[in-house]
């Protein structure tokens, strides 16, 4: 365990920055600020624990997003959203009224989501409630009262359960089930006949067009991740029991968590559909060598060289490997009269993070009633190889295609 962060301060200045214009121009709240650059002085707060930014102190420098500060009673708090610039005594940031709650509970009926200037606190979260003890000596003016009220509102939020998401034009609506994909976007659930989506959670409110709160499927848990908050970490193809932050060639589809803050996740499941554009052999005996076999997708319209995708992705492969591919490709056009099968072969060898193809790649023609259609081999860096198809000029051509890959690992 570590100290608790809860630092006094002075809020010296607020500039709206942000207006609410997702509700009807009739409601009081429509034009009204939801969102402030603040301007805020940070006093040191002493502790035992030698792990803090400054040993045996927090301060500025340990201000985060995902605080929150509060400056007078009835629980009217902003959650600072954004660091723009810090030292160890002022802190420059964006704030906001969290879920629109100062605004909206305003009694006097003037939508002002705003909070008082003057002494105050920062205070952190931890499994989604707040964390405040000890309260600092500088704030003599809070008492037990105004501290019940900061659980109460946590608790009506629904903090220990709830995450908040800004995603633009997400298009849910309250009591969808919810889906979320590789790339971290969040979209209704489906079911067909031959695949499902892994349902997330599921949308309790719609705060606008581009931010949704939903409660996820599983507990929060206790845990300290990079990123930011409503990032996806993913199995460690390299590292057994750990965790990366990017989408694992292997296995793409293979998410761990999804962080809710500096120290809360829940466990993540993704759609696992696509995933069957994938399949590999591999020999726990021989760990050196593998094949895969991967599907590999494109649409043209025109005589534009396009990127032949694994589910949107390129492929990439490993360091210090040779690797032989054998590409077969067919495609169609949009009446289904006129199709073409082609194939290409070739080495690559990557060394030290460069890869490069070996000799010119051997294509095969099986048959072309698309003619000038063209398929190509090309190579990237960091270790991508790519795959150009070349339609005709106005004709709608759908291509899909088989990427063997046999690999070796140098010693």
């Amino acid at each position: 365990m570590y100290p608790t962060k809860v630092l006094s301060c002075v809020l010296s200045s607020l500039i709206e920055s942000a207006y609410i214009t997702e509700n009807n121009n009739t409601w009081v709240s429509h034009n009204k600020a939801y969102r402030w650059e603040a301007v805020i002085s940070v006093n040191a707060q002493p502790h035992s624990w030698a792990g803090s930014t400054t040993p045996y102190f927090y301060n500025g420098l340990d201000v985060a997003a995902g605080d929150f500060i509060i400056t007078k009673g009835q629980a009217r708090l902003f959650k600072i959203i954004q660091i723009t610039s810090a030292t160890d005594q002022t802190i420059n940031c964006i704030v906001e009224d969290d879920e629109r709650l100062n605004l909206y509970t305003d009694p006097f009926q003037n939508a002002d989501g705003s909070i008082t200037l003057g002494a105050g606190f920062i205070f952190s979260v931890a499994n989604g409630m707040p964390a405040i003890f000890p309260l600092p000596e500088a704030t003599p003016d809070f008492n037990d009262e105004y501290v019940g009220q900061i659980l109460s509102r946590f608790a009506y939020q629904e903090k220990n359960k709830t995450l908040i998401i800004d995603q633009a034009s997400h298009s849910l609506s309250v009591n969808d089930l919810i889906t979320l994909d590789a790339l971290g976007q969040y979209s209704k659930a489906s079911y067909t006949t031959d695949s499902y989506d892994a349902v997330v959670g599921i949308v309790l409110e719609v705060i606008s067009s581009g931010v949704f709160k939903y409660q996820p499927v599983g507990q929060f848990i206790s845990v300290s991740l990079p990123g930011n908050k409503g990032d996806i970490q993913y199995l460690d193809p390299n590292n057994p029991g750990k965790i990366a932050s990017t989408v694992d060639d292997i296995f793409p589809f293979s998410p761990a968590l999804i962080k809710i803050d500096d120290d809360t996740a829940v466990f993540a499941t993704l759609n696992f559909n696509t995933s069957t554009a994938k399949l590999q052999i591999t020999s726990d005996l021989i760990p050196w060598a593998d094949t895969k076999t991967i599907m590999l997708t494109a649409q043209t319209s025109n005589n534009t060289a396009t990127l032949l995708l694994q589910d949107g992705a390129n492929v990439v492969l490993e360091n210090n490997s040779f690797y032989s591919f054998n590409l077969d490709v067919v495609a169609a056009d949009s009446t289904g009269a006129n199709g073409t099968h082609l194939q290409l072969q070739g080495t690559i060898k990557i060394n030290n993070n460069v890869i490069s193809l070996i000799g010119t790649p051997a294509s095969v023609v099986f048959h072309n009633m698309l003619t000038n259609s063209q398929l190509n081999a090309a190579v990237s860096q960091p270790n991508i190889i790519q795959f150009f198809v070349v339609g005709l000029p106005s004709t709608n051509i759908r291509w899909n295609s088989r990427l063997d890959l046999t690999k070796v690992t140098a010693l």
